[in-house]
């Protein structure tokens, strides 16, 4: 098992980000925490200080481009939270998959603490559960795409594809 502590170009703390850190570590509420309660904690501080915008960034945007915008997407918020949890030496993966109401891919973060890993949604604030299927993890988004393959064969040049996803309990 990997356990990427590891900035890549699109999580690489910049020096808006650093700052921002560097300060809130100085805070007593942010020495007193555990590693797990560090990762929920900047989870809550990134939801508070970005706004969620579409069309402000795209797949090239990094953290720190889109800290400094204080807008963007999941992705970016996914990018953010990373870029934070690697500068704290707390291993942290990116996730993209699908979310229960949502008709598109999502992103969101696994942080690693005692064992195991800890989905963190920096987008909606919330840790994420059952209504959370993960598709893959990797790095940051570029070991992540969903929406990148390949086609063979005959058939009209513009197609479009859709993904339907059922969730249901299995009663044994």
């Amino acid at each position: 098992m990997s356990l990427s502590c590891s900035s890549t170009p699109l999580t690489l703390a910049g020096r808006e980000i650093k700052a921002w850190i560097s300060n809130i570590q100085q805070t007593a509420e942010y020495q007193s925490l555990m590693r797990r309660e560090k990762a929920v904690y900047w989870m809550h501080k990134l939801h508070d200080k970005l706004i969620y915008e579409q069309h402000v960034t795209n797949v090239n945007t990094t953290a720190e481009e889109a800290f400094q915008l204080g807008k963007g997407v999941c992705q970016d918020y996914s990018h953010i939270l990373l870029s934070i949890l690697r500068s704290e030496h707390i291993p942290a993966r990116y996730v993209v998959g699908l979310m229960e109401g949502e008709g598109y891919s999502h992103a969101w973060v696994e942080a690693y603490h005692d064992q195991k890993w800890y989905s963190l949604d920096p987008t909606n604030n919330v840790l994420a559960n059952n209504g959370y299927i993960k598709i893959s993890h990797g790095r940051d988004y570029q070991d992540c795409i969903v929406c990148k393959g390949y086609f063979s064969g005959y058939g009209p040049v513009e197609q479009e594809q859709n993904i339907r996803v059922s969730v249901r309990p299995i009663i044994h």
